[in-house]
């Protein structure tokens, strides 16, 4: 059983849309669980309705408003499956997500999967032959992801065995990159190539941020170097990782009092098919430059 798990608030405009595809699934043994974080619009609702016409629904209702995170985790430990889908309230799934994502769990030590997305606002799905730029992240390596998380929440199908490694999560960390993390320090990530989901774009995302500045800004470096820290609880962390983690913290706190930091920036170039592992073509070292010239600064923006 692959057990979706979907956490709402207020997204009463594009619910019904997400929800529809969710039920078309082709892989057919799902629980769809719902948690709802106290919402003051239609959401609760349309729930509500959905579960009336799908037994294979079930909703709680939080009292009282508690953040994503807790959200999540509130539906996660009610998954009776063996898998763990993750959707946000928002986006389109194409009818064979589940099924060709469980395909990829080969062996036991893949303990997570993900699907490539494609973006579009409105009503207009984007073409098919929409283009990734970006090399896929697969594997352990955690340094590969200290940076950025290239692997989004509603792509993710991963084994209710890591849940033991995972919970609690942190509340000051994106939810998604804690829960790739921690399956990179507790067995192997696989990716597919296909595009299977479709993330909306809109006003209200919270994941979806419109870049500000072309250098890092203070709120990226604070989101950073908090994450940072966090990652050194990672259960399952290897100590040749956690050192690599402490080392990046040391460059980082650099830019405490100063905008740009040349140390940081030498680092990065030291270890830039690490940490700009992501980056491909003719023109990749002229990149990972760019990247980590990018964020040696610290600005306001």
């Amino acid at each position: 059983m692959v057990s979706i798990i979907i956490a709402t608030y207020n997204g009463e405009k594009y619910l019904e849309a997400q929800l529809a595809s969710i039920a078309k699934q082709t892989y057919k043994d799902i629980e769809i669980i719902i948690c709802d974080d106290d919402s003051t619009d239609g959401t609760k609702k349309i729930i509500k309705d959905f579960a009336e016409t799908n037994p294979h629904v079930f909703y709680y209702l939080n009292v009282n408003n508690i953040g994503v995170n807790k959200n999540f985790e509130g539906g996660f430990v009610k998954a009776r499956g063996e898998f763990i889908a993750i959707s946000d309230q928002d986006d389109i799934w194409l009818p064979n997500k589940i099924e060709e994502q469980l395909k990829l769990f080969t062996s036991e030590e893949i303990v997570l999967t993900y699907c490539l997305s494609a973006r579009f606002s409105g009503t207009a799905l984007p073409s098919k032959k929409y283009n990734y730029s970006s090399k896929l992240f697969e594997g352990n390596d955690v340094r590969k992801l200290l940076l950025r998380n290239s692997v989004s929440g509603h792509n993710i199908i991963f084994r209710k065995k890591l849940l033991d490694k995972i919970l609690p999560i942190p509340k000051d960390i994106y939810y998604d990159w804690w829960i790739v993390q921690t399956a990179a320090c507790n067995g192997k990530i696989t990716a597919s190539n296909k595009i299977l989901a479709y993330q909306r774009a809109h006003e209200n995302n919270i994941t979806i941020k419109a870049r500000t500045s072309v250098f890092q800004t203070q709120e990226e470096y604070d989101e950073r170097i908090t994450a940072l820290h966090l990652f050194l609880k990672l259960k399952g962390l290897p100590e040749s990782d956690k050192k690599f983690i402490e080392d990046l913290i040391e460059a980082f706190k650099k830019l405490e009092t100063f905008t740009f930091s040349k140390e940081l920036y030498n680092y990065y170039l030291k270890n830039r098919n690490i940490l700009f592992y992501h980056k491909k073509g003719l023109l990749k070292y002229f990149s990972q430059k760019k990247a980590a010239l990018r964020m040696s600064y610290k600005v306001k923006g």
